[in-house]
C-alpha cells in the first residue's frame, strides 16, 4: 500500500513546497502476519520578502514494524514498534527538535456472538534534542468488554481508558470600562479590598457592568494523565413475558444503570496513576463522577408506562483560585397512558438539588432545591 502526494505553489507572499508519503507493506502466512510502515511529511513555506522560512514549516519521518497472529476480523494479537523524528523551525532553519519511540499492543481477545474483549496499549518516550528539557514518557490504553448473560437477561458493558496529553491554561484579567460597556461586576466577598478573579461575575444590570475580561498572551500547556472508567448494566426482564407467576410480573420491568468516573492529574515524568478511584489529591486537576439509574414499567407500550430515574453528578476542579466542588442530584418520574387509542395522558415530575462549594470563597457556597410538575 502506498499513497503519496506533492505540491508546489508560488505567490507574491510565499513559496510553498509540500510532500507526503504513506507506505505500508504486509506479508501473511497461515494465521500470522508481519510488516512495516513508513510515513513522511515535508511542509516548507518561504516568505518572498525575507526569503526566510515561516513558522508553519515542519517535517517528520516515521518508521514502523509490526507482527501479529490470528484473524483481524475476529480474535487476534498485534505487536508493533514506531520511531518518529520531528523537525521544526529553530533559529531560522528547519532542524531536529525531538524524536520518539513507541511500543504498542492491539488485540481482540474475545469475539463471539454475545461477548467481546479488546485491549489496546501504547507506550511512548519522547526525547528532546535540547538537553535542558526532560524526556516525556506517555501511556495510552483502552480496554472494552461487552457481554450478555442468562439468555440476554443481563447485559454488561465495561470500558477503561487512560491517556497522556496536555490541556491549555489561558490566564486572564479584568479591566474597568465605562458603565454599561462592560459585562462583569466585582463583589469583594472576602472583604480584603483586593480584586481577585473569583470575585468577578456577570452583572445583572447594565449600569453595574463596568468590567470586561481580557485574556493575557501567555497561554500555558499543562501535561496531564487521565483515567476514565465506565460501567453499564441492563436488566431486560421482558425475556420472561411468556412465563407465569413472579417471572410474568417481572417481565413488565426493564432497568438501566450506568456509572462513569473521569479523573485527571498533572503528569510529572512517569507518574502514571492507573487507578481512577484513587483518593490522592496532590496532583489532581479535575474529577467528575456520574451515576444514573432508570427503572421502566411497560416500557414503550403506552399502557401505564412509568419511568423512575435517579441521577447523581459530582465534580471537583482545581482552578487558580482554589478548588471548587459541585454536586447535582435529581429524582424524575414519568407516566404515560393511552386511552381508547385516542387520548394520550402524560405526567412528569422531578426534584433537583444543586450544591456548589468553593475552597477559598465560602460566601459563594450555595445549595438550591427545585421541584417541577408537568402534565399534558
Amino acid at each position: 500500500f502506498n499513497q503519496s502526494s506533492a505540491m508546489k505553489s508560488d505567490g507574491s507572499y510565499s513559496e510553498t513546497k509540500f510532500i507526503r508519503n504513506q507506505t505500508k507493506a504486509k506479508y501473511n502466512f497461515k494465521k500470522n502476519w508481519v510488516g512495516g510502515s513508513f510515513n513522511f511529511e515535508d511542509n516548507s513555506e518561504k516568505l518572498v520578502e525575507t526569503n526566510q522560512f515561516s513558522a508553519l514549516s515542519q517535517k517528520f519521518s516515521e518508521y514502523g514494524a509490526f507482527i501479529g497472529r490470528g484473524d483481524s476480523t475476529k480474535v487476534f494479537v498485534e505487536l508493533g514498534y514506531l520511531q518518529r523524528k520531528n523537525d521544526s523551525l529553530q533559529n531560522g532553519i528547519i532542524q531536529r527538535v525531538n524524536h520518539s519511540n513507541s511500543y504498542y499492543l492491539n488485540s481482540q481477545l474475545i469475539k463471539t456472538e454475545k461477548s467481546n474483549l479488546s485491549v489496546f496499549v501504547k507506550y511512548r518516550t519522547l526525547k528532546y534534542e535540547d538537553i535542558t528539557k526532560k524526556n516525556e514518557p506517555s501511556l495510552n490504553s483502552r480496554i472494552i468488554y461487552n457481554d450478555r448473560f442468562f439468555d440476554q437477561l443481563m447485559q454488561v458493558s465495561t470500558t477503561y481508558e487512560n491517556s497522556s496529553g496536555t490541556i491549555a491554561q489561558q490566564e486572564f484579567t479584568y479591566l474597568q470600562v465605562e458603565p454599561g460597556q462592560g459585562v462583569y461586576m466585582w463583589n469583594d466577598y472576602n472583604g480584603n479590598g483586593i480584586q481577585e478573579l473569583q470575585e468577578f461575575e456577570i452583572a445583572p444590570y447594565s449600569d453595574l457592568a463596568i468590567y470586561v475580561r481580557v485574556f493575557l498572551p501567555n497561554q500555558v500547556f499543562v501535561r496531564t494523565h487521565q483515567n476514565k472508567f465506565s460501567q453499564a448494566l441492563n436488566f431486560n426482564f421482558n425475556q420472561w413475558q411468556n412465563e407465569k407467576g413472579f417471572k410474568k410480573f417481572a417481565s413488565h420491568f426493564y432497568n438501566q444503570t450506568s456509572f462513569l468516573i473521569d479523573r485527571k492529574i498533572k503528569r510529572n515524568g512517569a507518574n502514571f496513576d492507573l487507578n481512577p478511584f484513587s483518593k490522592e489529591e496532590d496532583e489532581l486537576i479535575g474529577l467528575n463522577t456520574n451515576f444514573r439509574n432508570s427503572l421502566f414499567f411497560n416500557r414503550g407500550k403506552q399502557h401505564h408506562s412509568t419511568t423512575y430515574s435517579f441521577l447523581l453528578n459530582e465534580s471537583q476542579n482545581l482552578l487558580s483560585v482554589g478548588s471548587i466542588s459541585a454536586k447535582n442530584q435529581s429524582h424524575q418520574l414519568q407516566y404515560q397512558h393511552l386511552v381508547k387509542k385516542s387520548w394520550l395522558f402524560n405526567f412528569s415530575g422531578s426534584t433537583t438539588s444543586t450544591e456548589s462549594t468553593s475552597e477559598n470563597y465560602p460566601d459563594r457556597n450555595f445549595e438550591i432545591d427545585g421541584y417541577q410538575i408537568e402534565k399534558k
